[in-house]
């Protein structure tokens, strides 16, 4: 196996890290996206909700 130094290890710790917190991240904002838009359905009337008009 070729000798890797510590440095180069660490680099890619550290890459591997900030990939797992972004896509936290991401996860976190699709998350409370889905929360506000189905925050914002549950505010709807609920004749909106089903589709329905009203005259």
């Amino acid at each position: 196996m070729a000798k890797v130094n510590r440095l180069q290890v660490n680099r890619l710790k550290v890459q591997r890290s900030n990939l797992q917190r972004s896509n936290l991240q991401r996860s976190n904002l699709q998350r409370s996206n889905l929360q506000r838009s189905n925050l914002q359905r549950s505010n709807l009337p609920y004749n909106e909700r089903l589709g329905r008009t009203t005259d």
